[in-house]
């Protein structure tokens, strides 16, 4: 039982729903609702690609990273966010 609470607890990356490449944490339970309770949509992203920024200028949450960062810091994501939506 416990894996299983673990893998539903899992945190995916996903998008706001405006579609602005503004990234939030979402869990297994509720990818269409952030950490941070914004609508959100799939990222189809790895944790580890969270903080990476390209030419698309990607942002990412504070809030959301505040409150994933364990999470973030084994997948060897880079915490950066700054941002709030």
């Amino acid at each position: 039982m416990n894996q299983l609470k673990s893998a539903l607890n899992a945190l995916y990356i996903t998008e706001g729903v405006a579609g602005t490449k503004f990234y939030h944490l979402s869990t297994a339970l509720s990818k269409s609702v952030s950490l941070c309770d914004k609508l959100t949509m799939n990222a189809n992203l790895p944790l580890s690609y969270w903080g990476t920024k390209t030419q698309v200028k990607e942002r990412y949450c504070s809030k959301c990273e505040a409150a994933g960062a364990e999470a973030l810091t084994q997948a060897g994501a880079t915490l950066v966010a700054t941002e709030k939506q």
